[in-house]
């Protein structure tokens, strides 16, 4: 077993989606792993630092504004998630110096993201 148990993510209609109300600490929001302004491997591995048990899927994980068909939706879904327990299944083996520097870097990106 790895450091952290594995991040809930809630079932609807079948597909993991999202962590919701009830976890004491989920930590900032997460788009598909390879997107967001914040990349999600960098919020994921603060989540795995901070010792979180949930995390909340953020809009731009897969914009209903922008896809309308439901297999479509369920499709990214299913492929996001899957990408994102990959990417769990990595920081499991990582050492705690692995998350420390993930941490800095992140605190580099959203500094850049603020200013620009």
């Amino acid at each position: 077993a790895g450091r952290h148990a594995t991040l809930d993510i809630q079932m609807i209609r079948g597909v993991r989606v999202g962590a919701v109300v009830g976890h004491q600490n989920g930590r900032g929001r997460v788009a598909a792993p390879g997107g967001g302004k914040l990349p999600a491997e960098f919020v994921l591995a603060e989540h795995y630092r901070q010792g979180s048990d949930a995390v909340i899927l953020s809009r731009s994980f897969c914009d209903l504004s922008q896809v309308t068909d439901i297999a479509r939706v369920t499709d990214i879904f299913r492929s996001g998630v899957a990408a994102i327990r990959s990417y769990e299944r990595f920081l499991q083996k990582q050492p705690p110096l692995f998350f420390e520097e993930t941490h800095r870097q992140m605190a580099r990106r959203i500094a850049g993201i603020t200013e620009g």
